[in-house]
């Protein structure tokens, strides 16, 4: 089953790799800037490919999201899970985060307050509530 992917994430990835590969160029041509300042610019651009959620797996005991690089692991026992759309809640405000490539960091808004985000799409989400702390965390829905 292949990841649905929401059209404004494609569409802000898109129009920021076409800004920064434009002021690369126009700053490697008029500003000449450094090789090393533009391989360190591509890197931070590249940055989030690393943390893209190309598999959510649910098992008996845990949710298991295998990313680029590195899995992380939430224990179903320490969650309260809830499936929710983050589409009508309102204007969502990046705290410490990217909306590029994949939603992955600190995002804000005002029904749900903060929360750390790692998926690809808002359609349908997993949203896990931390019972010691009340954190949250929203991950896609596992795949079947």
């Amino acid at each position: 089953m292949r990841k649905k992917v929401d059209n404004s994430l494609k569409m802000s990835t898109v129009l920021t790799m076409i800004v920064v590969i434009a002021s690369i160029i126009y700053s490697y041509v008029h500003c000449s800037i450094s090789i090393y300042l533009i391989v360190l610019v591509v890197l931070l651009v590249l940055s989030p490919i690393l943390y893209i959620p190309y598999k959510v797996i649910e098992d008996q005991d845990s949710y298991i999201i295998a990313r680029v690089v590195g899995r992380k692991e939430y224990k179903k026992k320490d969650y309260r899970q809830e499936y929710i759309s983050l589409k009508g809640k309102g204007f969502t405000l990046r705290l410490f985060g990217t909306a590029f490539w994949v939603y992955w960091g600190y995002f804000w808004n005002r029904k749900m307050g903060v929360y750390f985000g790692n998926h690809l799409c808002s359609d349908r989400v997993l949203l896990l509530t931390n019972t010691q702390n009340g954190k949250k965390i929203v991950i896609d829905v596992p795949q079947k």
